[in-house]
């Protein structure tokens, strides 16, 4: 395998509003700096620079977030930076930059990143990638990256893989037998115990071929609406041409289209730390133990004098904390916002509800 052959894609166009209010609709959570100076889309941008040509590095994006990459990743090469119409899930934008992918490489293989995620070990990492990368470019395959679940987390998508946990423990490659969402406490703990699932991490690899076969055999609606990319792409005609077929597309999400139930479909383990950035409980449990007190409190804020808390997130740069009484809980301030809340999903995702409402928008 050739790296000159291998591309990314790099998805960048949520708005990642369960990290609220940091994260807000105008400046989602991969923007938001999480090394001093750094955000998630910067890191991963150096991340694959340091393993892909950064001419093979592609880059998708809304429309309403074009004016932010460009901001923060400035030397992306313009042709790589793929800005979506409207928010249509994976599938779409996948088609696309593979099509985009076809049209410069034929024999290309292809890996496809989300950005909100924090991964340690980058070495080891590096060398997963080139690992699948090798695995899917030379058989047809469609290839998802999963690592081995350190608790029963309900906030992580499982997979299970085919010939129960004596396979997966031989660190082979298997077929995927099933996709799980985020399920409930009880379920993600007899998933944990089970040995048979990995997390799914939402890296994808495959070659280029491959997923445009595939595309034409599972998602043929998608196919029939990217018709004529082969004269359209890369010309001045490629921006009416995407508008028009996105203006039809409808929201498929690559693993529900692609993946689920198909016998090409392989889990292949991967040998690295991996937390996936989605909730305010995510955020807790990736920080290193390291920073938190003999109580399991972690604070980002100027002055600490708060009392009997255990496990609580505080962030609150500049400001000076007064807290007592709080376990399990989070505490995001910020210039127009306060929260204060338990770090469970589901009670933030009710607490945090009405923002929808039109007198709200302001919050978003």
């Amino acid at each position: 395998m050739n790296i000159k052959d291998c591309y990314c894609i790099i998805l960048a166009g949520g708005f990642g509003t369960r990290l609220w209010p940091l994260s807000r609709i105008s400046r989602p959570k991969q923007f938001v700096d999480v090394n001093p100076g750094e955000s998630f889309l910067q890191i991963a941008y150096r991340r694959y620079c340091n393993i892909f040509p950064k001419e093979n590095i592609i880059v998708v994006t809304s429309a309403k977030l074009r004016k932010l990459v460009l901001e923060q990743v400035p030397d992306i090469i313009e042709d790589n930076l793929l800005v979506e119409p409207y928010p249509r899930e994976t599938a779409p934008c996948i088609a696309w930059a593979a099509y985009k992918i076809y049209l410069r490489n034929r024999g290309a293989s292809c890996f496809v990143a989300p950005v909100d995620n924090v991964i340690t070990g980058e070495e080891a990492f590096a060398g997963c990638v080139l690992s699948v990368l090798e695995f899917v470019s030379n058989r047809h395959a469609l290839a998802v990256l999963g690592v081995k679940p350190t608790r029963p987390d309900v906030n992580y998508g499982y997979i299970q893989g085919m010939g129960g946990s004596e396979s997966l423990r031989s660190g082979l490659p298997v077929r995927i037998k099933t996709i799980s969402e985020k399920p409930y406490k009880d379920v993600a703990r007899i998933f944990y115990e089970s040995g048979e699932f990995l997390w799914n991490t939402s890296f994808y690899a495959w070659s280029v071929g491959t997923i445009i076969s595939e595309i034409s055999r599972r998602l043929p609606l998608l196919e029939s609406l990217f018709s004529g990319w082969q004269t359209s792409l890369d010309t001045p005609a490629e921006e009416d041409f995407i508008l028009k077929a996105y203006s039809s597309t409808d929201k498929v999400r690559i693993d529900r289209g692609l993946i689920e139930g198909n016998e090409n479909a392989w889990l292949y383990p991967g040998e690295f730390d991996w937390t996936d950035i989605g909730t305010w409980d995510s955020v807790y449990e990736s920080l290193p133990h390291d920073y938190r007190d003999e109580d399991g409190n972690v604070s980002f804020c100027g002055k600490n004098i708060s009392m009997d808390n255990h496990n609580t997130l505080v962030f609150a740069p500049g400001k000076c904390i007064a807290i007592r009484g709080l376990d399990d809980y989070v505490v995001v301030d910020t210039p127009d916002t306060l929260l204060i809340c338990p770090r469970d999903e589901a009670k933030i995702k009710s607490l945090t509800s009405s923002l929808s409402l039109p007198e709200n928008e302001k919050f978003r």
